[in-house]
């Protein structure tokens, strides 16, 4: 097995700014540089072989020592790292001008330190970055305490001081409480889409009518609010409360805009926004206004908030999720399928770094873009990435879903005598983890006759049933959810009345 190597990994993590200052670090210093050889060669690799890297460098002095090279390049693209996050990040930038004004203490110029603590704790309240500023009051405490030994201030600043310390750290516990709430939602998000059952629901619903919680008063920093828009958007989010996202997401999208230290904070979080208002307004059929939010999303790609490659990442899964969720969701499977070569390109670039329910959610949607033309083996691969790959790595929503539509693709290929096979599997399945919805129950019930159905039995009496047995179930919004995934009334039309399913589900949109 060939050496796994993170160093060739972070090379090539870099942006095209942080290799620009990387070498113009590299260019200041004097002497040989041997690291920056190392770095050009792996730089030209496509996927790292030790033993081929040392036998290039074969003929230098420096291959006999090549681990400590390797450190070396390491030390410079961090420290390179450093400096060029500290050009960028307005928190990184005050916290560095803190540490100086601690060696402006040590060298006893105090006026000094002063001076530029009173400087910095403007910038720190306005960016709210409330630790830094509780940093620079333990500082103050200092710099007071010596100026009342020198008579040159008296303990009324200080007890000043003690209470704007008391009013931050309240600050800082009203954000905690709200980041905490956002975080468990988030994770419910990620695993989950929506609400699964009357209890998630209800407790949702009291969350978003927690006055208490929401009410300005209660709110002590811009940060906090934004916070509780954050709250209310994932809240209704797995509600699939549209109306009211569409009301809500636009006023938390212009506040991050407005206190533009938020978005330098949290990119994710006004990409995840953005992604939400695109989906409501798609659902919505304000199709314009969708694609509008989906070029906002792309270009964010040029700015500099953005560039960092783990937020390159979202951007890319974001955009082809909701790209294709949008053309695949109005039957445009022919104009996703031009998308293709795009997302191949971005996968092999980035799949490696990428969260596993977002892969999973490409890898099923590529499997919907052949399904919806009709080429069925290639759609397969794709959907037995999915079916293949460990449960826990799967959204468990996704999971659900693959496990029926493997049936639908086996029954479009005709692999009658496989279904009864994968019907078995199912149940297994459902028997272990004790529920299955309706819906499920539904068609797992009417595969197991397309299964076991006899010679010349037809398969219509059957489709008709389903249709108006699974009609009922998707009353149910605790079901209805799994539309989104894949459009089951739509595929039983196109069985019933012998059509494709890109025209069942373009039907079904009109009808809509």
């Amino acid at each position: 097995m060939k050496p796994t190597n993170i160093l060739f990994e972070l090379v090539h993590s870099l942006s095209a700014s942080e290799e620009s200052y990387f070498k113009e670090l590299a260019s200041l210093q004097h002497g040989d540089k041997n690291y920056l050889k190392i770095y050009t060669y792996l730089k030209s690799l496509k996927e790292y072989d030790e033993v081929e890297v040392k036998k290039h460098f074969k003929n230098e002095v420096f291959v006999k020592h090549f681990p400590s090279e390797k450190n070396q390049l390491l030390h410079h693209i961090l420290r390179s790292l450093r400096n060029h996050r500290f050009e960028k990040n307005q928190e990184a930038i005050i916290n560095e001008q803190i540490k100086n004004i601690q060696i402006l203490f040590n060298k006893s110029l105090f006026r000094m330190a002063r001076r530029e603590l009173n400087r910095i704790k403007i910038t720190a309240y306005k960016n709210e970055f409330f630790y830094s500023v509780l940093k620079i009051i333990e500082l103050e405490k200092v710099v007071i305490d010596i100026e009342v030994r020198f008579d040159e201030n008296d303990m009324r600043e200080l007890d000043m001081l003690m209470t704007e310390k008391e009013e931050l750290l309240k600050k800082i516990s009203n954000l905690i409480q709200l980041d905490q709430i956002l975080a468990e939602l988030i994770l419910q998000y990620n695993q989950h889409s929506f609400v699964k059952n009357t209890e998630e629901k209800n407790k949702l619903e009291t969350l978003l009518k927690n006055k208490k919680l929401f009410h300005a008063k209660n709110i002590l920093s811009k940060k906090a609010r934004i916070t509780a828009l954050l709250i209310q958007c994932l809240a209704l989010r797995l509600l699939h409360k549209e109306k009211e996202l569409l009301r809500i997401i636009p006023i938390t999208i212009k506040m991050m805009e407005e206190e533009g230290f938020y978005i330098n904070e949290n990119p994710n979080n006004y990409i995840l926004c953005y992604s939400f208002l695109a989906r409501s307004y798609a659902l919505n059929q304000q199709y314009n206004e969708s694609y509008a939010c989906l070029d906002k999303i792309k270009a964010q790609q040029l700015s500099p908030e953005f560039e960092p490659l783990i937020y390159q990442i979202e951007i890319f899964t974001r955009s082809v999720i909701n790209d294709s969720m949008f053309l695949l969701y109005t039957g445009k499977f022919e104009e996703h399928g031009k998308s293709i070569p795009f997302i191949l390109s971005g996968l092999k670039k980035y799949q490696d770094k990428m969260p596993s329910g977002e892969l999973s959610t490409i890898h099923y949607l590529l499997f919907m873009s052949y399904f919806g033309r009709g080429e069925y083996q290639t759609g397969l691969s794709w959907l037995n990435k999915i079916i293949n790959s460990k449960e826990k790595l799967i959204r468990p929503d996704l999971y659900r879903i693959c496990k029926l539509v493997n049936l639908i693709m086996h029954f479009e290929l005709n692999n009658i005598s496989l279904i009864n096979y994968l019907f078995k599997s199912n149940q297994r399945y459902y028997e272990v983890n004790k529920q299955i919805f309706p819906f499920e129950k539904i068609f797992m019930k009417y595969f197991r006759k397309f299964a076991l159905k006899e010679e010349g039995q037809h398969d219509l009496i059957h489709l008709e049933k389903m249709k108006q047995e699974i009609m009922v179930a998707f009353q149910d919004p605790y079901q209805k959810f799994a539309l989104e995934y894949f459009d089951f009334e739509a595929w039983i039309n196109s069985k019933l009345h012998n059509i494709s399913f890109k025209q069942a589900l373009i039907n079904s949109r009109h009808s809509g």
